[in-house]
């Protein structure tokens, strides 16, 4: 056995046999064999599986079960291995569909393009697996980005141009009912499944109805303005020919979700790029942090709001910002104002021909002037 195999046998573990197992029917617990392996039987075949990994001749009886099923199910030993090698592992499969990549080779311009869609379309889902909003244009959902950095990019198979993303799951939680909640890892690709589905739904509605509104209100489908502009981008890596998303669940699933495929062309894509202008331009901007020195008090008793202007230092050219301060901090901070710096994290509006100003903040705190 060379090093490889005994590395990918040394690593599938006795849940990932079981779980492949249950394809072939009910699996019944025979008994114990000299209290390091269990034998199991499901229809009419009977296998030896280890119960742990630390067994010296571990991958060997890995293999010979692998042999084994490959006999019965007669299929090739290595496309079984491919299984068993991923048992834990969604498989996100993009497909670009064009003259260029009816080779399997691509250009590397367009692949830019294609993996940079693939990968704002996990970014968009995984969001929206976390918390239902129609556009994330600011700091993304921790357990977000937790997620995204777990997402591996696989081996490309021939066949236009295929990439494979290996999105991890939790195989081991708990379920006493149907209403049980699954951990949010697990919640990403299935709602992809339904935001690819719908989407298309309601892009086809719009067009019948000449009205898009539908595809503006439904967060909690995984539709957000991120998503939407993945599926053009994603669209314009195929020069507009034509794109495939399938998504292949883990073995190791508890709530196995049905595979789709989920083709797209130019069909919908005007209605996608409108739509996600419209989230953006009716959604509040994202929250900035601002800091510089104050240039100016303003105290009147007839004003509208107590406010302080700082001269923001943060970007490449500096601006005047008026920051209007809730009442408590500005009689709290008000000594402070004069000599030193201030930090605000908030949303920043403009007015033409007026300064900036923010009117909502998170946070506000004094920095020293020489800081």
């Amino acid at each position: 056995m060379n090093e490889q195999y005994l590395t990918v046998f040394s690593n599938i573990q006795p849940k990932d046999i079981l779980s492949y197992l249950k394809r072939f029917g009910t699996v019944e617990k025979i008994g114990d064999y000299m209290g390091v392996s269990t034998v199991y039987e499901v229809a009419g075949n009977r296998f030896l599986i280890p119960n742990n990994t630390s067994l010296d001749d571990y991958p060997d009886a890995i293999e010979d079960v692998i042999r084994k099923i490959s006999r019965i199910e007669k299929t090739s030993f290595d496309s079984i291995l491919d299984v068993l090698e991923l048992a834990s592992v969604d498989i996100l499969s993009f497909r670009n569909v064009c003259d260029e990549t009816s080779d399997g080779t691509i250009p590397l311009w367009q692949c830019q393009k294609f993996v940079q869609g693939a990968s704002d379309m996990v970014s968009a889902i995984a969001c929206s697996a976390s918390n239902h909003k129609r556009c994330y244009s600011g700091k993304k959902p921790q357990e977000a980005e937790d997620f995204f950095h777990r997402v591996k990019f696989g081996q490309t198979k021939i066949g236009s141009f295929i990439i494979n993303l290996r999105c991890p799951i939790e195989p081991e939680f708990n379920i006493t009912s149907l209403e049980d909640e699954e951990p949010y890892i697990n919640r990403v690709l299935p709602l992809l499944d339904k935001a690819l589905t719908e989407s298309s739904r309601l892009a086809s509605e719009a067009l019948a109805k000449d009205d898009i509104s539908e595809l503006l209100i439904h967060p909690e489908l995984g539709l957000s303005s991120n998503f939407y502009d993945a599926l053009a981008q994603l669209y314009e890596s195929t020069e507009k020919s034509r794109f495939t998303i399938k998504t292949n669940p883990a073995i190791n699933r508890k709530r196995p979700f049905v595979p789709k495929e989920h083709c797209f062309n130019g069909e919908y894509i005007e209605c996608f790029q409108v739509a996600s202008k419209q989230i953006k331009e009716s959604e509040p901007a994202p929250d900035q942090t601002v800091f510089g020195p104050v240039i100016n008090i303003d105290q009147r008793p007839e004003s509208e709001f107590k406010s302080v202007t700082i001269r923001d230092i943060t970007g490449a050219k500096t601006r005047d910002i008026v920051i209007c301060l809730k009442d408590e901090d500005y009689d709290k901070l008000y000594q402070n104002f004069k000599n030193d710096c201030i930090r605000v994290v908030g949303t920043i509006q403009s007015a033409r021909g007026k300064k900036a100003k923010i009117v909502d903040y998170s946070s506000l705190e004094i920095i020293l002037a020489e800081v």
